[in-house]
């Protein structure tokens, strides 16, 4: 977490301690211009030794197989023990120690180390180590500019929060940029992606709307991959027996609407509506987030699943309406075989009824609208078959819905069977990986809205559901809350005297709804109901109290970090 202001040293140092972004006892390096000293000497002597310190608490020894390796191919620990005794007669007692955990830098400090691509480099990779930085009496060109930075050196989404004019340079260069509606103005609001009214709305607007757009607009991507997939490959099958000669048995007017038309509706829907937690689950388990950070739901193993269930289900429309259309096959009592028209037609029927219901299977907020968007969408099939029946739409016409009336029942029977084939398919991959490969949210689900206990403790902790699981595996790894890196973010809602206790109301044992709502909902009330009788604590030009985005803040980090 990046802390950018214009305000003084002490001051911003004073922000962050309040508001829990760094502790008392945290490793803080500073970062501070000293006129005394010509060109920054001091910075770069503190820049290299942090760096040092880094590279020896993070680069292990490399085993005895590798030994060579580490000695002559310039191993960063081996560069680190090598330089130690070199800078031990100059730095002291500098020369050894550990690396820094947060980071406090000034504005001139910050322009110096900028000017060259080295120290740039050499800065960001000290910076993404740590857990805070807090930037100090910055211009507003240079809050952009670490940004800026920031967003091209590492690689990852930024998000940019400001309240003020000077913070829309910072909110225009990031991914992300959320302005908030404060005292000093609507500008930021303006010129932002995202606005709020309070700080503490952003927490609703990253574990709750964000997360269910994530959601939303991962699914339509891989949708449309799998709806396209199953449109063109039945053709590509034809090539086989028209020997690739360019061939299409679609009616040009179904295959010019389906996109547009024919199975546009319930995917819109989907992207509008669906929510797969409700708001009150998605607060209470933050852990949701974290599958969007690790690309849970859009990524190469995601796409080619969509990939191959486009072919098959192509496959199945193709080969189920070879077989039932093919050669030999009178499928009406007028004694006239199907032709290449009728057959495309009888397929693209299929086909849009199979990919229309195909989102079902990841709804799971299936309401009145959903079932209306996908009535519309088969109305409109019908409507499109009879005119591209007609010379007027279809050209050439050979009448194919009317002759298809005739021969109703193997129709029918038709579209049953590569239906219940398809989706049957897609039913079973879904259930199996419910039932034995359950995702994080899944297993919410079963436990939110089926009211089915939650799994084992180890399944509980594989998840990453609860806090607790967390921090045991800290504690396990030798970085629990008695050190203070793990001090640093911890919230006061969640230190727990005893490990083994059980938070309690009155006796009973406290459920989950109620910690939810000491930890979030009764400090909002509290300092809602103080704002209002006119008590205002230590306030920032944001125009919120420094107190406030502390819940947020913890929280925020604490369930990210799991």
């Amino acid at each position: 977490v990046w802390m950018l202001t214009g305000d003084k040293t002490e001051t911003a140092l004073n922000v962050g301690i309040s508001t829990f972004l760094v502790a008392r006892d945290t490793r803080l390096s500073r970062y501070l211009w000293n006129g005394r000293e010509p060109n920054g000497v001091a910075l770069e002597r503190q820049l290299r030794q942090d760096l040092r310190a880094l590279d020896m608490a993070s680069t292990t020894q490399p085993s005895c197989f590798s030994f060579w390796s580490w000695k002559w191919s310039g191993h960063p620990r081996r560069e680190a023990e090598d330089s130690r005794a070199e800078t031990g007669s100059e730095g002291g007692d500098q020369a050894v120690r550990e690396p820094p955990e947060a980071l406090i830098v000034d504005g001139e400090a910050l322009t110096f180390l900028f000017e060259t691509v080295e120290r740039q480099c050499a800065f960001i990779r000290l910076c993404c180590a740590c857990r805070a930085v807090i930037c100090c009496r910055l211009a507003p060109h240079q809050k952009g500019a670490v940004v800026s930075l920031v967003k091209k050196t590492t690689q990852k989404v930024t998000l940019a929060i400001g309240d003020g004019s000077n913070d829309c340079n910072m909110l225009l260069q990031a991914h992300i940029g959320v302005g908030i509606r404060g005292n000093e103005g609507n500008q930021a609001f303006n010129c932002s992606d995202f606005g709020v009214t309070q700080f503490r709305l952003l927490l609703p607007l990253l574990l709750v709307h964000g997360r269910w757009c994530y959601r939303r607009i991962t699914t339509v991507i891989l949708y449309i991959i799998y709806k396209n997939f199953l449109l063109v490959l039945p053709l590509v099958y034809f090539g086989f027996l028209c020997l690739f000669s360019g061939q299409r048995f679609y009616p040009e007017v179904l295959a010019q609407t389906y996109n547009p038309v024919l199975t546009a509706m319930p995917i819109t829907l989907y992207g509008v509506l669906e929510q797969d937690i409700d708001e009150r689950a998605s607060l209470k388990f933050p852990q949701l987030y974290r599958l969007g950070q690790a690309d849970s739901f859009l990524n190469l193993r995601t796409c080619i699943s969509w990939i191959l269930l486009g072919v098959v289900h192509a496959a199945i429309i193709f080969v189920v309406g070879l077989y039932a259309f093919g050669y030999y096959i009178i499928p009406g009592p007028s004694g006239q075989p199907f032709d290449m028209w009728m057959v495309g037609t009888v397929m693209m029927a299929a086909n849009c009824l199979v990919a229309n219901l195909a989102i079902l299977f990841y709804s799971f907020s299936v309401s009145a609208v959903t079932w209306c968007g996908i009535a519309f969408s088969l109305f409109s099939c019908l409507v499109l078959f009879f005119a591209a029946s007609t010379a007027t739409v279809g050209g050439i016409s050979t009448g194919a819905i009317f002759l298809l009336f005739k021969a109703s029942p193997t129709i029918c029977l038709y579209v049953l069977v590569a239906c219940s084939l398809s989706l049957g398919l897609l039913w079973f991959k879904r259930s199996f990986r419910v039932a034995f490969r359950p995702e994080l949210y899944d297993v919410l689900q079963r436990h939110e809205y089926l009211g089915l206990p939650l799994l084992s403790a180890s399944d509980r902790r594989r998840l990453r559901l609860f806090e607790e699981a967390a921090e045991d595996e800290k504690e396990a790894a030798g970085l629990g809350s008695e050190s203070g890196r793990d001090a640093t973010f911890q919230t006061t809602a969640g230190r727990r005297a005893d490990k083994t206790a059980k938070p309690t109301i009155e006796g009973r044992e406290e459920p989950q709804s109620s910690r939810f709502n000491r930890c979030f909902v009764q400090p909002f009330r509290r300092r809602n109901q103080t704002s209002k009788k006119g008590e205002k604590g230590p306030g920032l030009s944001t125009g919120f109290s420094v107190a406030e985005p502390a819940p947020i803040l913890l929280n925020l980090q604490r369930s990210l970090s799991l």
